[in-house]
């Protein structure tokens, strides 16, 4: 019975989009043949102090029709009165800066998505984040295990 009020008292969050996009070249008009990101979904189930996050994307191409389901993020959070912990397949971010960024030697970077803004560009890896709040100031500790390069296009 306690399960079931506390369930009960849980908070569902969901939110997508989708984006048929066609990318053309201005001299001809014709195709430019890159994957892009045709539907994406974000889920969230909180209880508590405690988050369970998705984050999911389907990647069309047009010149062979075939799409491709990408899970970019799926991780475990938990938010004690100390900070917050994070665990799973993450993108890290740490705030927007022009040119090199702490977090890409967390994240890599897929350079087909070089003109999204954020974490559009970034490619997540399994880790470990915790944030630990000492009144105004904060320390962040952050470790990765399985490191995938970055997405090329050849």
């Amino acid at each position: 019975l306690l399960l079931s009020f506390s369930l009960a008292s849980a908070q569902l969050n969901y939110t997508g989009e989708v984006n048929p996009l066609v990318i053309t070249r201005t001299s001809d008009q014709s195709q430019i043949n890159l994957p892009f990101r045709i539907m994406s979904l974000d889920l969230g189930y909180t209880v508590g102090s405690l988050d369970i996050k998705t984050v999911s994307a389907v990647e069309y191409r047009y010149d062979s029709s075939k799409s491709s389901y990408n899970l970019r993020e799926a991780y475990l959070a938990y938010y004690p009165e100390w900070g917050e912990v994070k665990f799973g397949k993450l993108i890290h971010v740490w705030g927007a800066v022009d040119g090199n960024n702490p977090t890409d030697n967390l994240n890599p970077y897929d350079y087909y998505y070089l003109f999204k803004q954020g974490v559009g560009q970034k490619i997540s890896t399994w880790s470990f984040m915790s944030k630990f709040y000492f009144g105004t100031a904060d320390t962040l500790i952050s470790c990765g295990w399985i490191y995938y390069g970055s997405r090329i296009f050849l």
